[in-house]
């Protein structure tokens, strides 16, 4: 997931849903009122083939964030088993940063999970 930005600043993300066009999910600020959501969602019906439109919802939030941790340099190198779902969702509750949420719970348990997984009678998490 890419973010995106409107003329106005109106963060949005948008994936191809068909070969009408796309989904678009706005990601606004707590500055940006209705005047610059409406403004922002108007700019994206006149400049892209909008299928569907909508303000991010709490899971659309939580995906974001975890697209970021998937993402960032440091963690690139980790397989899908070496992440902390648990750990990603308290860090999404404590507020911190995507990196913050890496260097503080993703790293250090990355190891221990890696681990973990790899015991024999968890063989089969890994095929």
């Amino acid at each position: 997931m890419q973010i995106e930005y409107t003329k106005n600043a109106v963060a949005f993300t948008w994936s191809l849903c068909g070969p009408g066009g796309a989904a678009f999910v706005l990601y606004p600020n707590e500055n940006q009122g209705k005047a610059e959501i409406n403004k922002a969602k108007q700019e994206l019906r006149n400049s892209r083939d909008v299928l569907s439109l909508r303000i991010a919802n709490e899971k659309d939030k939580f995906e974001l964030y975890r697209a970021a941790i998937f993402c960032d340099e440091l963690t690139r190198h980790l397989k899908y088993y070496e992440f902390d779902e648990p750990a990603i969702k308290k860090a999404y509750r404590e507020n911190l940063s995507s990196r913050e949420a890496v260097l503080k719970y993703i790293l250090p348990n990355s190891k221990n999970l890696n681990n973990e997984n790899h015991k024999p009678e968890n063989k089969n998490l890994l095929h």
